[in-house]
């Protein structure tokens, strides 16, 4: 296997996509900035490549060109999760997953909040073959993903 194949949130089924609607970027108005949070990489995502302080700056460095401010703790998180599993036949196999998370209330009694999901997860799933540079094409994914992120966020934050 020689080329990398990804098959992204828009090829999957209904039930496992995450929408990219008008409602769901309402809740990026006016967001001040964001923490980048970079889950902790398996022992595989490690073997081919990928580090996971070199993710984060990867992702901040992407949020602060396009002027969103990157803060070191707060609300909301930009979440980042990636996962990587070898196999017997050769190819890495690797999820990417960018997700949302800020303070919610709920609707049926508002003096409940809590910390979860805004619907901006974005995922992709891939094989990249692991001679050459797998963690290049994964990384690529996660920018790709960091990229839906901020297109969402500019089309409900425009720059002035």
């Amino acid at each position: 296997m020689s080329d990398v194949t990804t098959i992204t949130d828009d090829k999957l089924p209904p039930s496992t996509a995450v929408a990219d609607s008008k409602h769901d970027r309402r809740t990026l108005k006016d967001l001040r900035g964001v923490q980048v949070l970079v889950e902790e990489l398996n022992a595989e995502a490690v073997q081919a490549g990928l580090r996971k302080a070199t993710l984060a700056t990867d992702v901040e460095l992407r949020l602060r060109q396009v002027g969103i401010t990157v803060v070191s703790k707060g609300d909301p998180t930009l979440y980042v999760r990636v996962g990587v599993q070898a196999s017997q036949w050769g190819p890495y196999f690797y999820t990417v997953r960018v997700e949302l998370f800020q303070t919610v209330t709920l609707k049926r009694d508002p003096t409940i909040t809590t910390f979860g999901s805004t619907r901006h997860a974005r995922g992709v799933f891939g094989t990249v073959p692991p001679s050459g540079a797998p963690s290049e094409a994964i990384k690529g994914s996660v920018r790709d993903k960091v990229d839906e992120f901020i297109n969402a966020y500019l089309a409900v934050n425009p720059k002035r």
